[in-house]
């Protein structure tokens, strides 16, 4: 099991990582000190249940949720008293719980149990008999073709998953499994790909690029397009461009 861990109090954080370790002394867990620090750890690895601290610099933890909707299914807040009614607008980007500070053993090891329990329950819809592995495997080639045609449109796991009649989180594990990498993680590398070529092949401007790919905000673009390859779309237009 992984875990990562996003609390910008160093002391806290290493009073809840030192508790986690007690009752599941086999898990990984991995820490940040903020959001943008969270979502590096996510690009490079996957997680099973993230526990979030609402209040952190540079991205609160309402922005990290958003950004992990699709990349962690277990999304745990913690939160000092008070500050309850931000927690449930959270809820939409599938906080599973709610943990006030000071963080309390029980309560942490209950969290982290009810998590453990709806893991397992996903995983065990993984195991299908024959016909309904075919079933998913054809309704997973429907999602990647979708995907290949909407990747210009602001879609997400969750428009997906609907589009072919799954659960999201059913959805998130086999799609993984089958394509070998998450759907964050694919969508990113063809709208990448996409951007490429007409980089490579047009003359259209940086921001019609970005849009037509999927992308609202160019510099967003910009900033995903040189993390991925080393180069900004500027730069790549220019070396790689007619």
């Amino acid at each position: 099991m992984r875990l990562l861990l996003v609390e910008d109090e160093t002391i806290i954080r290493k009073g809840i990582k030192s508790m986690v370790q007690k009752f599941y002394p086999d898990w990984r867990i991995d820490e940040a000190a903020n959001g943008l620090e969270a979502l590096k750890l996510a690009d490079t690895s996957d997680y099973d249940i993230a526990l979030i601290d609402i209040n952190m610099p540079n991205m609160n933890g309402l922005e990290l949720a958003k950004e992990l909707q699709d990349r962690v299914m277990c999304k745990i807040v913690i939160s000092g008293f008070g500050q309850f009614g931000y927690a449930v607008e959270m809820m939409q980007y599938g906080v599973m719980d709610y943990l006030l500070k000071p963080v309390d053993r029980e309560q942490l090891k209950s969290a982290l149990d009810k998590a453990v329990l709806m893991l397992a329950r996903s995983q065990s819809t993984l195991v299908t008999p024959i016909d309904d592995a075919i079933t998913t495997a054809e309704k997973i080639n429907k999602a990647l073709s979708y995907i290949e045609e909407n990747y210009a449109q602001p879609i997400d796991m969750t428009t997906v998953s609907e589009h072919v009649d799954m659960n999201y989180y059913v959805f998130s594990q086999i799609f993984k499994r089958q394509v070998g990498i998450n759907f964050v993680r694919h969508l990113r590398e063809l709208r990448i790909e996409k951007a490429k070529h007409m980089l490579s092949t047009t003359n259209s401007t940086i921001k019609q690029i970005a849009s037509a790919v999927g992308y609202a905000d160019d510099k967003v673009f910009s900033k995903v397009f040189k993390t991925e390859t080393g180069v900004s779309p500027r730069r790549y237009q220019q070396e790689e461009g007619q």
